[in-house]
Formats: structure tokens, C-alpha cells, sequence
């Protein structure tokens, strides 16, 4: 397994045809060791993972643990680029690579959105 350190984002597994390549972690995390712990756990999850489906429910559950989320968010405060990992779509090498959990979130605020906006006419 490979770690790539990237000054954006906070961590993403790289795949290819559903084979994990390798891992990218934002240099600064180096900063909160125990934060990076977590992140690089939380990427080895979906570096084992098999499908969307799986990944999906990593970061779905992964978004109950409050101490590591209150983490994160001081880590994004302090390292504006990190808030690159909210995209629904990530561009590597060309590619475009979908976040099927970011797109899910990102649809529900859209769509809840216009449904309060509905109601609000």
C-alpha cells in the first residue's frame, strides 16, 4: 500500500476498476497525529471495501463519530483546501472520479431545499 501526501482535501483511496491503487492524505495532517490515525483507518475501510455500496456505508457511519468529526472540522478551519473533500466529484489525472456519498448529501440538501421552498410558497 502506497501513501501519497496532498495539500488538498483530507484523505481519499485511490481505485482503479475497483482495485485500490493507492491512498492520498493531506500533508497536514501530520500536524494532529491522532486525527491522521483516524483518516488513514477510516481509508484502509475502503481500501478493503468491495463496491460503492460498501464505501457508502463507511462514510455514512464514519459521520456519527462526533469527536472525530469535531476534529476534521477544526483540521478544514485551520486548512482551508481541506474542504475540497465536500465535492461531489474529485479530478485525478484527467479523470472524473464520483464521491457517491458526497452526491447522495449534496441531493438531499438540494432537494430538501426546494421542498421547504415549496412549502414556503
Amino acid at each position: 500500500m502506497k501513501i501519497k501526501e496532498i495539500n488538498y482535501g483530507i484523505g481519499f483511496t485511490v481505485v482503479n476498476n475497483d482495485k485500490p491503487l493507492y491512498i492520498e492524505l493531506n500533508k497536514n495532517l501530520r500536524k494532529y497525529p491522532r486525527l491522521r490515525k483516524q483518516v488513514l483507518k477510516h481509508e484502509m475501510l475502503h481500501w478493503n471495501s468491495r463496491g460503492w455500496l460498501d464505501d457508502f456505508k463507511i462514510d455514512f457511519f464514519d459521520a456519527f463519530n462526533i469527536s472525530k468529526q469535531k476534529s476534521l472540522s477544526k483540521f478544514c478551519r485551520e486548512n482551508k483546501r481541506a474542504y475540497l473533500c465536500n465535492s461531489p466529484f474529485f479530478f485525478e489525472k484527467g479523470k472524473i472520479i464520483p464521491n457517491y456519498y458526497m452526491i447522495c448529501i449534496w441531493s438531499l440538501i438540494i432537494l430538501g431545499s426546494i421542498g421547504i421552498g415549496g412549502l414556503i410558497i
